[in-house]
């Protein structure tokens, strides 16, 4: 018998990592999509990221606080409800209070292998 085609991704903390001062919550792991990664990302800090080159593109839509994204020198600042779209490409740096949540998608699916980790 086949995998379901659709399924419910369950939070497991064995897919939550940090970079900087964002929890991220990575549902898609092992869901047998091989395009698309999607996940949740919640600041537990309020100092922001460290730049960096984003290999990939990206959709944020900001469910909870304010999410401040800095792409090439331009800022960018999203509030529950907004979706920000950021390029491949791009020179990124993000900032948010404690507490500010974000449901992301991003293109490809091995997007953390895409940053050389």
């Amino acid at each position: 018998m086949n995998a379901p085609s659709a399924r419910k991704l369950e939070f497991d903390p064995a897919h939550r990592d940090a970079i900087g001062p964002i929890s991220i919550d990575r549902r898609t792991v092992g869901s047998g999509l091989v395009d698309l990664a999607t996940g949740f990302a919640e600041f537990v800090d309020d100092a922001p990221a460290d730049e960096w080159v984003q290999p990939y593109e990206e959709a944020l839509y900001v469910l909870e606080g304010e999410l401040k994204i800095r792409v090439n020198g331009h800022t960018v600042v999203g509030t529950p409800g907004d979706v920000i779209a950021v390029e491949k490409g791009a020179t990124v740096s993000a900032s948010g209070k404690v507490g500010t949540r974000v449901y992301f998608a991003v293109v490809p699916a091995n997007w953390r292998e895409t940053m050389g980790r």
